[in-house]
């Protein structure tokens, strides 16, 4: 019998105001101690299932606490061109942790217009230019899953050398100037855009289940009891990749 998955960390966002192109996203999908590889587990067996409710400030959004763990506070602000995140993360173990950090899953599998398994209008920016992944030389890993961490983010342990056998992500040999992606629209001159006030890595993965893009947060180094606030933003304007990273860096700057 296949498998059931319960995601219940994971939301529908409308890229448009028909609903033609709709987005799953997981927020956050994992959170990892990037110098250790752990994962504390906060929406699988014992643990409390999240609960999405509004809040005064217009933002939709849940808390779950799993004590001497891990704490998550998560938040979605609508607006008329996109999605405000706030993402908090507290250290609620008795460790102090290393490289933290937060896998946030756009899915656009359902997006029609920006679903991209080539990944030619898929991308960021490297030494200011806007590049494709599609034109970036790739190291080990597969195919299907690619890597591109952001210029002066050092990666984690457990994804950190792409050549060792059975390594499954692919890694860009370039790297990204900062946290912004890029996916333009097939046959529109309209550009969805996600980033981050401080991400890790960028990744695309392009299997037909998926075909996923990511701006990972990057928490740094928490310790015991320490609460780390990232805020980031998913939006979709009207133009190239060009004037999706000026919106980065107005909202982010540089």
């Amino acid at each position: 019998m296949p498998p059931v998955e319960i995601r219940t960390t994971q939301t529908i966002l409308s890229l448009d105001a028909e609903g033609r192109d709709r987005a799953a996203l997981w927020f956050p999908e994992l959170v990892e101690i990037g110098a250790t590889s752990e994962r504390p587990v906060f929406f699988d067996g014992p643990s409390p299932c999240p609960v999405w409710q509004p809040r005064d400030d217009s933002t939709l959004g849940y808390t779950v606490e799993i004590p001497g763990s891990l704490a998550i506070d998560a938040g979605i602000r609508s607006d008329p061109l996109g999605f405000d995140l706030s993402l908090e993360l507290t250290n609620a173990s008795p460790r102090d942790w290393k490289q933290v950090i937060s896998a946030v899953c756009l899915q656009l599998t359902p997006a029609a217009s920006f679903l991209d398994l080539t990944r030619e209008r898929t991308g960021c920016v490297c030494g200011g230019r806007v590049r494709s992944f599609a034109e970036m030389k790739t190291i080990g890993g597969r195919p299907v899953y690619l890597f591109a961490f952001v210029r002066d983010h050092t990666p984690q342990k457990l994804h950190g050398d792409p050549t060792r056998p059975g390594a499954k992500w692919s890694h860009t040999v370039d790297r990204p100037d900062d946290g912004f992606l890029w996916v333009s629209a097939a046959g529109f001159n309209r550009t969805l855009w996600m980033g981050w006030d401080d991400s890790q890595f960028l990744q695309s993965n392009t299997t037909p289940a998926y075909g996923c893009v990511h701006s990972n947060p990057f928490f740094g180094d928490m310790a015991s009891g320490e609460s780390v606030c990232r805020r980031g933003r998913i939006a979709v304007l009207e133009g190239g990749p060009e004037e999706a990273h000026r919106a980065f860096l107005n909202e982010f700057g540089g």
